[in-house]
C-alpha cells in the first residue's frame, strides 16, 4: 500500500505537517492529487494558501503551480520568470527564448526586472560570469583552500571572480570535502554549506567588505 492510500497514515502527517504540499513532497505526488485523496477517505484539511503553491529549485529559481501548462513539470509547476513574461507578451514563450534577471538576482520576477532575450545573447550577457573556462589548477587550489577556511560559496564566487556553478563544479571535482573549522567531512557542497551556516555563521574567515 502507497503512503497516500492509508488513511490513518494520511490523518497522523497531517496534523504533523499542517499542509498538503508537505505530504505531497513526502508522496512525490501532486497537491491536487493528495487533495483528491484526503478528500476520499473523509479527511479534513486546510486550503492552500499562494505560498504553498511556490518553491524554489536546487539552481534558486521560484517554480509556482500552473496546472495544465504546456512547459510545466508533471507536477504542474512552472519557472515564475517564464510565466510572468508570458502574461506580460500575451503568448506562450518559444524555447529558445530566455527570460533574463537583470539585477542578477532569480528570486525577483518583477517584470520590470525581466528581459526577453535569445539564448544566445543570454550565454553573451553572462560571458563574463557564468560560463568560464575550466579554472586553472591554482585557481582549484584556491577555491579548495577558501572552502575549508569556511567561505560560503557566494564568499568565494566575489572573492575568485567565478560564478556559483562554476564554483561547485570545481569543488565538487574533489569529491568529499571537510568543513576546516571542526573537521567533518560531507560528500557534497549543499550538506557542507548548510552545515557551516547553521554551525559556524561568523566564526568563518569572510570577504572584506
Amino acid at each position: 500500500m502507497k503512503l497516500h492510500e492509508n488513511p490513518d497514515w494520511l490523518e497522523f502527517q497531517y496534523a504533523k505537517h499542517g499542509t498538503l504540499k508537505a505530504l505531497a513532497d513526502i508522496c512525490g505526488i501532486s497537491i491536487t492529487h493528495m487533495a483528491r485523496q484526503m478528500q476520499k477517505f473523509g479527511l479534513k484539511y486546510k486550503h492552500n494558501t499562494a505560498k504553498d503553491y511556490r518553491t524554489k529549485n536546487g539552481a534558486g529559481y521560484v517554480m509556482v503551480l500552473e496546472p495544465g501548462h504546456l512547459c510545466g513539470t508533471k507536477w504542474g509547476y512552472i519557472y515564475e520568470h517564464r510565466l510572468v513574461m508570458e502574461k506580460h507578451i500575451g503568448r506562450l514563450l518559444y524555447s529558445w527564448e530566455v527570460v533574463h534577471h537583470i539585477n542578477g538576482d532569480k528570486a525577483d520576477n518583477r517584470i520590470e526586472n525581466l528581459e526577453l532575450m535569445s539564448n544566445s545573447k543570454h550565454s553573451s550577457e553572462h560571458g563574463n560570469i557564468g560560463f568560464q573556462k575550466r579554472p586553472t589548477q591554482k585557481l582549484r587550489k584556491k577555491v579548495l583552500f577558501l572552502r575549508e577556511k569556511g567561505w560560503l560559496i557566494a564568499e568565494i564566487s566575489k572573492e575568485v571572480g567565478l560564478s556559483e556553478p562554476t564554483i561547485r563544479w570545481t569543488l565538487d571535482d574533489f569529491g568529499d570535502t571537510i568543513c576546516g573549522l571542526c573537521g567533518k567531512i560531507y560528500k557534497n557542497q549543499k550538506g557542507l554549506g548548510l552545515h557551516l551556516v547553521q554551525f559556524h555563521r561568523g566564526q568563518s574567515y569572510r570577504v572584506k567588505k
